[in-house]
């Protein structure tokens, strides 16, 4: 197990575990650790070590008070006590200040994702849960746990990221879950435990369930990404028949309580790799500042919501339509979120803008589903299917999409976001069209405008959106307002 990779998962008689002392680096040579010297709310790494860890030249000029990094040939200029870096002439803002005492120099650990990666072209991702700092290629799957009480005793449901294999073993008193990844990013652990369950905590790419000595019987069904384990007290005699782990076709926002309203997020970055969208007039392309903006927005949402997030790419590839479509719907995902940047001919148009899929053009091809098949079913008797070619099966989703457009908007104006003139549109978006969810487009800003290019790139303007759209993902799972309504007939799904 990795040192420094503890991540708790706090449930009723979790025993409490100290706070990680390090980040553990994942996709170097080999793993490496960085210490952590919290300062305020921001964790803060020796600056010595990162250099090395990078092979990044710097140099200290005590007149100032500063040091210089060199990566690439972009220098890098950090002031003691100050938030903001200097990179390439242009300013980027940190979680926290740069210190400098005898011990040496310490910086604000987001400097390796928002100035070190992308000074080195290098992709760096910040796990601050579960303190883990993934570089290049290296693998880190956000994994999800609720623990509930049912008839037969218990339930541990685990959901890991679209396609990550896991095996689990029984140790003791404990169950443990290995998963197939160099790390695993445990969020934390909500429902209200069994008196047989005594907790969960996250080990590198191991998740384990600490069980009571009264816990006997374990029954493990297999869905997909999830993972069911199905508990019964000692006393029991007989083995539980765990229920069918099947979601209903409608999986959106299911009526789990407010806390589960939301269980899964896709975020879509649009274009990549040679499909780069949008150019702004400083060099900066839409596939970048889309795929920036989501990891950010998956971290933010993951480590403060809890939720389960998927992103349709995280590299500079390019994706298909129809694969985005078919990852989120495979995924069963509650909410689709695609993100992307605006252009116009008048350098003057800016700010963002929200959109989800308008229902005219549809109407007449909807109507054309028709009332759907009987068919015979188990038991006797018949049910009633509906078929909807994929292209339409945005199309029950529509008004929810409308809402969850709303909602967004809403809190884009709350963070202050600077909104285009026509800020909410309803239009035949072809991207939205296969998702069998509420989805909505978002137009983070006009790359066309210098101001909004900067604003997009070096400013607060991404701090905003995350905000915005951690704000409006709560709200959605609170409120429950893109839930369906009451089927009155569950069979007949």
């Amino acid at each position: 197990m990795i040192a420094g990779a503890l991540a708790i998962l706090p449930v009723a008689r979790a025993a409490q575990t100290p706070t990680p002392t390090a980040y553990t680096v994942l996709g170097l040579d080999t793993r490496k650790l960085l210490p952590i010297r919290t300062v305020g709310t921001a964790d803060l790494v020796p600056l010595d070590q990162v250099a090395t860890m990078f092979g990044v030249a710097t140099t200290e000029d005590r007149l100032t008070a500063s040091v210089t990094l060199t990566a690439k040939g972009q220098r890098i200029v950090l002031t003691s006590g100050q938030a903001l870096v200097s990179v390439g002439g242009k300013l980027v803002s940190l979680s926290g200040p740069v210190t400098h005492d005898r011990a040496g120099w310490f910086v604000p650990v987001d400097l390796l994702s928002r100035v070190l990666g992308p000074a080195l072209s290098l992709h760096i991702e910040i796990r601050r849960p579960s303190h883990l700092i993934a570089v290049g290629a290296a693998t880190v799957a956000a994994v999800t746990t609720r623990i509930e009480r049912v008839p037969t005793g218990g339930r541990v449901t685990v959901d890991a990221d679209m396609g990550v294999g896991h095996h689990v073993t029984r140790d003791g008193d404990h169950l443990v879950v290995q998963f197939d990844v160099p790390a695993i990013d445990a969020s934390a652990t909500s429902g209200t435990a069994p008196e047989f369950v005594a907790g969960t905590h996250a080990d590198g790419a191991t998740l384990v369930i600490d069980l009571g000595p009264s816990a006997a019987t374990v029954h493990l069904t297999n869905d997909g990404g999830r993972l069911v384990i199905d508990l019964a007290p000692a006393a029991s005699t007989e083995v539980p028949t765990p229920a069918t782990v099947t979601p209903p076709v409608q999986t959106v926002a299911p009526d789990l309580g407010p806390s589960t309203g939301v269980r899964t997020v896709v975020l879509d970055p649009g274009h990549g790799g040679d499909d780069t969208g949008v150019h702004g007039p400083g060099g900066s392309l839409e596939k970048d500042v889309a795929l920036q903006i989501a990891r950010r927005v998956k971290t933010a949402v993951e480590s403060r919501l809890g939720i389960r997030v998927l992103l349709t790419r995280d590299g500079d590839d390019n994706v298909p339509s129809d694969k985005r479509t078919a990852l989120a719907n495979n995924a069963r995902a509650d909410i689709f979120i695609s993100l992307h940047c605006n252009a116009s001919l008048r350098a003057s148009a800016h700010g963002a803008e929200v959109l989800s899929l308008g229902q005219d053009q549809y109407r007449a091809r909807a109507a054309a589903i028709g009332a759907g098949e009987s068919v015979p079913v188990v038991g006797g008797g018949t049910r009633l299917i509906q078929t909807v070619p994929w292209e339409l099966a945005q199309i029950p989703y529509i008004s929810r999409s409308s809402t969850l457009a709303a909602t967004t908007l809403r809190h884009l104006s709350a963070q202050n976001v600077p909104l285009f003139a026509r800020a909410s549109e309803e239009a035949p978006l072809v991207g939205l069209a296969g998702i069998n969810m509420p989805a909505i487009l978002l137009e983070t800003g006009f790359l066309s405008n210098p101001d909004d290019e900067r604003a997009l790139t070096t400013g607060d303007l991404v701090g905003s959106l995350v905000e915005a759209l951690v704000d409006t993902l709560e709200e959605i799972r609170t409120s429950g307002a893109t839930r369906p309504a009451p089927d009155p007939d569950p069979d007949s799904r």
